[in-house]
């Protein structure tokens, strides 16, 4: 049976997140001064993981990995005395490989 669930996510420039094999990412954005992900996942326990990269980036900073790998998931704003907006992209090219990512389940 698939539900749609709901992931903390910190603020990093780089995060790797564990979801249910095939988990279509359907949201991201920030609630209150946190960072969430919606997936709908599948919801049987036994059923296999997978690690995803996320990454994070402010307007005008460089993107390091090329465009074509990433996937645009959504924005999610920040007040540190102003406010910062990030853009958050799946790294569709990095998932199997996992460099420079912090991973946390």
């Amino acid at each position: 049976m698939k539900a749609i669930y709901k992931y903390p996510i910190p603020v990093q420039e780089k995060y790797a997140i564990e979801l249910p094999k095939d988990a279509q990412i359907i949201r991201v954005e920030d609630v209150d001064g946190l960072f969430f992900l919606w997936a709908i996942v599948e919801t049987d326990p036994d059923h296999p993981t997978e690690k995803r990269c996320l990454e994070f980036y402010k307007t005008g900073q460089p993107i390091e990995t090329p465009t074509e790998r990433l996937r645009f998931l959504g924005t999610c704003k920040l007040f540190i005395m102003q406010e910062l907006c990030l853009y958050v992209f799946e790294n569709f090219y990095e998932t199997n490989t996992i460099n420079n990512y912090e991973v946390r389940s």
